[in-house]
């Protein structure tokens, strides 16, 4: 297995089998900058060939009406795991959430 690491725009014209996007940056205003670039979202959902997984602040996400429904899209099909303070050190609930 090999990783790639980069940024969105650095993965424009390729493809992964599963894809991680980190978006956890947060502040005040949630303020989610370039993440409300549509453009940009969809480079970034549609490099997954099989999985996309997203670890994000969903209140900040929620602001911006594409991300909102994609969350919400997500809720309705019971995609959406919450991963609190106490779990995200957990490994064995983590991997749980990864193979759901």
């Amino acid at each position: 297995m090999s990783l790639t690491v980069n940024t969105i725009d650095a993965f424009q014209g390729q493809e992964r089998d599963i894809i991680i996007l980190s978006f956890v940056r947060g502040n005040s205003g949630a303020n989610i900058g370039f993440l409300s670039q549509r453009q940009r979202l969809n480079v970034a959902l549609t490099r997954a060939r099989k999985s996309c997984f997203i670890v994000a602040s969903l209140s900040s996400l929620s602001n911006n009406k594409d991300w909102e429904s994609l969350i919400k899209n997500a809720e309705r099909r019971g995609l959406i795991s919450v991963i609190t303070g106490k779990e995200e050190g957990n490994k064995s609930y983590i991997k749980s959430v990864l193979l759901k």
